[in-house]
């Protein structure tokens, strides 16, 4: 929900592990990728264009610009119209078209040659040029290691930045295949599609010639080069790992080798079709990567997701990197509203292969799919295939309901088809579209044909539609037995339109002295408002009704009045940790459609949170506590005096259960993080500095320095006494990158009005920042600068922030109006703060899309605070 939005503010040592990195690691913004090619136009371009091939001769040995000599080879179906060439920013030295020399016509981003001078039929243009390096990931992007100074180069060509490389026709469904010849210094190590068939040595560099590729979209094309440290392990397929040498040391390449290898074994008995290419080299990258980045036979990875996977010896994200070998390379979608199929496909059979082998307490999706929940149900909710794509931002739309409610919709699909079916048409759907791009209908047919069924009905349903319905269980009982079992379903705005057919599991449970038994379990297709379930007529009458057992379907559960009262007092009691994960998020989703109080579901916390000892639950539930604070936060001062209860509560039982759990050392750190966050009271805060100074132990607790920094950054939040004096010691102490960002997040967290007023300005100056590190400590200042038990210091500045809005929407980027409409629109949790926003949605009517959608967002969260405060006020406080 869109109390993620508020929720984040107050995350500060959170928050600020995005801007954790040492000096080994150069974070930089997500580029604005400026594609510019609407889908009409590019389909008017595909359809007189084919027989594509593309020869490249780079020189990179230039530190400040690429030199490049392009052969274009395409056929034309008729030469009436001008054709156009993308390429970005480059100096022109010599064109020819069919031989002839040509002055073409060039606005600096694209070709357009006259249709006169083009022939119906084959046609062949060249060129030499020159452009500088990109200077954030976007195109071919060169990087400084800033331990030993050498320099790299990484390509980031999705979605439509090849044109910022080399010349070309700059859409994935223009497919041709690439011939590379590159010139680098003698001591770097060149990466492309495809492998090296030759290296000469030259006067100070090598010249390398690579295999030419088989037909790929431009974005499946790398090309990377540096004086990377490389392991290379033959076989079929080969593999490679490239590292910079000043992170070689922290490199394990022989359990990379090993689990890639595995990975891709099994893909190829899963998918039912060989690792398509002849290599597989992964890159590690210093900067943050965007999206995934699925070029053919070659994976970018950043370094500290890598270390991480190292340590925790994760499979998952290897099998879903590779998985896009298959689907996004060996075939490839035919426009970016379809990317949904690649997103979804990977986390799909990656998570499938993970369980298989790993049976975690909880599967991983049912954490993950609580994100697709919240982006559903906001204003912003939009189809798994949106009806238009901005052509500036044409991956805009992918995020969690790209990803994970592509994820259970394809869960959704493999039930209803059976698995024979549904892997023998992945199998047919990757053999018949080998090296191609082709709509998502081609999937979804290869599949109907498989399962001999009629798909269109779900596809209707789940690809083409948004939003998220609710499903609510409805029975009644005759002498302990049930004489009467229904589903009902309900829609958001048009539920007549938007009712769904799937199939789920319904499990039934009573009550026993010590825990909650599980009856029985039977197994529904439900479709429209309601279905009668016959099958459990006669069955032993339920104290706990839960629709989704085993979480098959994509839906939010609402809980039955006897279920609900059940589950508020027994959930601790439940031996299923992932049906008590289930629960615990209905709770909290539940408070935040209005349905349910706060107070009752931090009675339910109190009463059952304290037997929890299943580390990912109980993670899960102590981040839904930290957005109830949030909101316990905004509805003061009208419920001042249970929020301090709660509180209080929670900083107690957080400590105590800290201390209880000194053996466990997981368990003991979430709670303590948790003390950390809810330490409100004075005798708290006094508690964290003495432990932070040394004045006072805790049993077999040691604070890393991101911890040390998160409870300063928290007794910054709450004015603690001599809070500077602690940070200027801490700064002392860590003098590093990450812990300058810390410091900054401190200051600007602190309560002192005329800070604030300084702090916002530096915000809302009109120079934009100019460098990746200026953007970032401009971030860190937005997402720290009003904390929400920071109401009124917010309240203060609210009309100003709104009514310079237009102004800056149109002086500053995307990036930044997408973080200022995340953090600096003023929430107040009334209807006049509501009618604020909404008046200036309706008078600014020149913003961009970010900040309108940033609007919208508001508005939905502010009505949202509202809900849940005048639920508090039925309940009584």
């Amino acid at each position: 929900m869109n109390c993620l939005r508020i929720g984040l503010v107050v995350l500060g040592c959170f928050v600020l592990n995005a801007c954790n990195a040492t000096k080994t690691v150069i974070d930089q913004p997500t580029p604005t990728i400026n594609s510019g090619l609407t889908q009409q136009q590019a389909q008017a371009r595909q359809a007189r264009i084919s027989d594509v091939s593309y020869q490249y001769q780079l020189d990179i040995t230039d530190p400040q610009q690429l030199r490049g000599h392009a052969q274009l080879s395409f056929s034309l179906t008729d030469n009436r119209e001008p054709i156009k060439i993308d390429l970005a920013t480059a100096q022109v030295s010599q064109f020819t078209l069919n031989g002839r020399p040509l002055y073409p016509n060039y606005d600096n981003q694209v070709f357009t040659l006259p249709a006169r001078l083009l022939n119906s039929g084959r046609n062949q243009i060249t060129l030499h040029y020159q452009r500088p390096y990109s200077s954030e990931p976007d195109g071919l992007y060169r990087l400084q290691d800033p331990i030993d100074g050498q320099d790299y180069l990484f390509s980031f060509l999705k979605p439509s930045s090849a044109k910022k490389l080399f010349p070309l026709f700059d859409q994935l469904d223009i497919r041709a295949t690439f011939s590379l010849q590159v010139t680098a210094p003698s001591s770097w190590q060149v990466i492309s599609t495809t492998a090296a068939v030759e290296v000469v040595e030259e006067q100070q560099a090598r010249r390398w010639q690579f295999a030419q590729t088989e037909t790929i979209s431009p974005y499946q094309f790398s090309l990377h080069a540096g004086p990377f440290h490389f392991w290379q392990q033959q076989g079929q397929p080969s593999l490679g790992l490239y590292v910079r040498q000043s992170q070689m040391q922290q490199v394990e390449p022989q359990q990379f080798f090993s689990r890639t290898q595995a990975s891709i074994e099994k893909l190829a008995q899963r998918l039912g079709v060989d690792y398509p290419f002849g290599q597989y080299n992964q890159v590690l990258v210093p900067v943050s990567i965007p999206f995934a980045t699925e070029s053919s036979a070659t994976n970018l990875v950043n370094e500290r997701d890598f270390w991480q996977q190292q340590q925790q010896q994760s499979q998952q994200p290897i099998l879903s990197d590779l998985t896009r070998q298959w689907f996004g390379n060996l075939v490839a979608i035919k426009w970016w509203d379809q990317q949904w199929l690649n997103e979804s496909m990977a986390l799909y059979i990656s998570q499938q292969l993970t369980d298989d082998a790993h049976q975690s307490a909880v599967p991983q999706h049912t954490f993950d799919k609580q994100q697709a929940y919240n982006e559903d149900l906001l204003v912003s909710s939009h189809a798994l295939q949106p009806s238009a794509i901005n052509p500036n931002s044409p991956l805009q739309h992918v995020d969690a309901i790209t990803q994970q409610k592509g994820l259970s919709s394809l869960k959704q699909l493999n039930h209803l088809i059976g698995d024979r079916a549904f892997y023998q048409g992945i199998q047919d759907f990757l053999t018949q579209y080998r090296f191609q791009s082709t709509p998502s209908e081609s999937f979804l047919d290869t599949l109907a044909k498989a399962a001999k069924t009629d798909l269109t009905p779900w596809y209707q349903q789940w690809v083409l539609s948004s939003g998220l319905n609710t499903l609510k269980a409805e029975f009644q009982c005759n002498n302990n037995r049930i004489s009467r079992f229904v589903l009902h379903q309900s829609g958001l705005d048009s539920p007549q339109d938007n009712f769904k057919s799937q199939t789920v599991k319904i499990g039934l449970f009573t009550k026993g002295r010590n825990a909650l038994h599980r009856n029985s379990t039977v197994v529904v297709t439900y479709d429209g408002a309601t279905t009668d379930v016959k099958r459990l007529v006669g069955s032993r009458c339920p104290d706990l009704v839960y629709p989704n057992y085993q979480d098959w379907g994509y839906v939010n559960v609402e809980l039955d009045n006897k279920s609900l009262q059940t589950a508020l007092f027994e959930i601790g009691k439940l031996q299923d940790d992932q049906l008590r994960s289930m629960l615990w998020q209905g709770l909290w989703n539940s408070v935040l459609q209005g349905q349910l109080s706060l107070q009752q579901y931090f009675g339910a916390i109190f009463v059952n949170l304290p037997s929890e000892t299943e580390p990912q639950v109980l993670a899960q539930v102590l981040n839904q506590l930290k957005q109830a604070k949030v909101y316990l936060e905004q509805v003061q001062p009208l419920h001042q005096r249970y929020a301090r209860q709660a509180l209080n509560g929670v900083e107690q039982m957080s400590l105590r259960l800290a201390m209880q759990n000194s053996a466990n050392t997981t368990l003991r750190d979430l709670w303590f993080e948790q003390y950390i966050h809810f330490a409100t009271s004075l005798s708290a805060q006094h508690h964290l500095a003495k432990l932070l100074n040394g004045k006072e132990g805790f049993e077999r607790l040691q604070l890393p320095q991101q911890q040390r920094w998160g409870i300063l950054i928290h007794l910054s939040r709450y004015d603690y006494p001599n809070i500077n004096r602690l940070l200027n010691q801490e700064s002392q102490r860590d003098n590093s990158d990450s812990g300058a960002n810390y410091l900054l997040a401190a200051k600007a967290s602190q309560r002192q009005s005329q800070q604030k007023r300084r702090w916002l300005n530096k915000v809302m100056q009109q120079t934009a920042p100019t460098t990746p590190t200026q953007f970032a400590q401009l971030a860190t200042v937005m997402q720290h600068l009003y904390p929400s038990e920071q109401k009124a210091l917010s309240q203060a500045t609210a009309e100003e922030r709104l009514a310079q809005l237009e102004q800056l929407d149109s002086h500053r980027d995307e990036k930044f109006m997408a973080l200022y409409s995340q953090y600096l629109l003023p929430m107040s949790c009334s209807y006049n703060g509501k009618q604020r926003l909404q008046n200036t949605l309706t008078q600014q009517a020149q913003l961009s899309t970010v900040s309108q959608r940033g609007l919208k967002l508001a508005i939905q969260a502010e009505q949202q605070c509202i809900s849940i405060s005048e639920r508090m006020l039925k309940h009584g406080t």
